[in-house]
């Protein structure tokens, strides 16, 4: 009897404990039925940092093995964000674990890209209106026009998002991919990154309408195609 007392006070204790730890957040999981308005995905936690701070009443869930999620209200809607990781796998990998937790009923790419166009400014948003990769394959569907056309009321930019699956640090070579990509006559503004057709295909496997809406960034470095941010930009290789 002692002993049993003794454990529930201790597990007592320790519950009173996490109750009053200051700034503490739960993590809950999510339940696959979950439906959200908007699911939100960013390559990299720092892409990620400005719609989050944005979202009001976030709580941490967790998705799949050791990822995290949030669960929050923006422009008073349910919205779901994650931070996937870089690169295709894990752009393709993050998203399907967000996707197992919660139902969006659409998808949201932020972030920022390499401008493969001359006069492309830095800081430039730029909507997808199509999102190919390095050998011009196009993803079966296109980026949702009616929200295209409000990013664009908006201020953005009409573009070919272009992705890639390593990354292209050599002029010559973005070049090549933009060649290759993209027809010659084709002068609208065109971006580079790792994971706009990851995000995309698994978006369009699940009927799901997305945008990708990424800002130019200044220049091409040793990670996702940028070194710097452009207006207080998230910077991609940030952590």
């Amino acid at each position: 009897m002692r002993r049993r007392a003794a454990r529930h006070g201790a597990l007592g204790a320790g519950a009173a404990t996490q109750a009053q730890a200051p700034g503490a957040k739960a993590e809950a999981r999510v339940a696959p039925v979950t439906t959200v308005e908007t699911a939100v995905v960013a390559p990299l936690a720092a892409e990620l940092a400005g719609v989050l701070a944005a979202t009001g009443a976030r709580r941490v869930i967790r998705v799949g093995q050791g990822r995290r999620a949030w669960i929050g209200r923006l422009a008073g809607q349910d919205v779901a964000l994650m931070a996937t990781g870089d690169g295709p796998a894990a752009a393709a990998a993050g998203l399907a674990a967000l996707l197992a937790a919660v139902r969006p009923r659409r998808l949201l790419v932020v972030g920022v890209a390499g401008g493969l166009t001359p006069g492309l400014a830095e800081g430039t948003l730029v909507a997808a209106r199509r999102v190919v990769d390095a050998g011009g394959r196009r993803v079966p569907q296109d980026p949702d026009a009616s929200w295209l056309h409000g990013a664009l009321a908006f201020g953005a930019v009409a573009g070919t998002a272009i992705a890639t699956d390593q990354i292209l640090a050599d002029p010559a070579a973005r070049q090549a991919v933009r060649r290759q990509a993209l027809a010659a006559d084709d002068l609208a503004a065109a971006t580079v990154d790792l994971e706009s057709a990851a995000y995309a295909r698994m978006a369009a496997a699940r009927a799901l309408p997305y945008l990708s809406n990424r800002a130019r960034a200044s220049s091409f470095a040793s990670r996702g195609h940028s070194s710097a941010s452009s207006k207080g930009s998230a910077m991609r290789n940030s952590r």
